[in-house]
């Protein structure tokens, strides 16, 4: 049972800015998304891929381009495989995608690359499936306003929801992130969403000012 809870102010916040999903602008955009997500799910969820066949430089510029419809990263970009070498980035992807150890050991791993941030990682998990992990960014997570005292539950929440034995010999970015899923798996269940990329969406468009797009307002993270 998750102690994680948002006050009544923030809930009251988040069930007004679901209205925000409903405008022509977002409904448009997750128009795209979803073509992007076709995309990024088959490439990464190829069975050549799974079973160790890497994915070509081609292909990995093919996937971050289409990646950034979730969410414009300046983190990627042909860096990620050429700094890291393209053969280990693969073997770290395939990996935090699709290991078979525990979730918050291959995420762990997979910070360990060079470029890697919180919203990059989960970029790339919800670019794989986003009914199943959580896309979180620095700005996001501002909007919602948490608490210290909220961060502290949620962490403890996600040491018991991911089993994690022994939390200290992890990177701060790697509780950090499981820390947020957290947080953002009570939005969408909160609000009854589908997928994790509607939580981004809902406080991008709830925050869009002068015209700003998702693209405008997330950075990488």
């Amino acid at each position: 049972m998750a102690n994680f809870q948002f006050t009544i102010e923030q809930i009251e916040s988040l069930k007004s800015w679901k209205n925000s999903l409903q405008t022509e602008k977002a409904r448009n955009w997750f128009e795209e998304e979803e073509k992007a997500e076709i995309i990024t799910s088959k490439i990464l969820n190829d069975e050549r891929f799974k079973n160790g066949e890497n994915l070509t430089p081609e292909k990995l510029n093919e996937l971050f381009s289409e990646m950034k419809w979730f969410s414009a990263n300046r983190n990627l970009t042909s860096l990620l495989y050429r700094n890291n070498e393209i053969t280990v980035f693969n073997k770290y992807l395939r990996n935090l995608i699709h290991g078979i150890g525990p979730f918050y050991e291959r995420v762990d791993d997979f910070f360990k690359l060079r470029g890697i941030g919180i919203q990059t990682l989960s970029q790339f998990l919800v670019a794989a499936d986003s009914r199943k992990y959580a896309f979180v960014s620095f700005q996001s997570k501002e909007i919602l306003g948490i608490s210290s005292e909220q961060d502290q539950v949620a962490l403890e929440d996600a040491i018991k929801m991911f089993d994690i034995k022994n939390p200290d010999k992890l990177l701060d970015r790697s509780l950090d992130y499981l820390r947020d899923h957290v947080i953002f798996q009570s939005i969408k269940e909160l609000l009854n969403l589908d997928k994790y990329n509607l939580v981004n969406n809902l406080l991008w468009f709830a925050f869009d000012q002068d015209e700003q797009g998702p693209e405008e307002v997330i950075k990488s993270y």
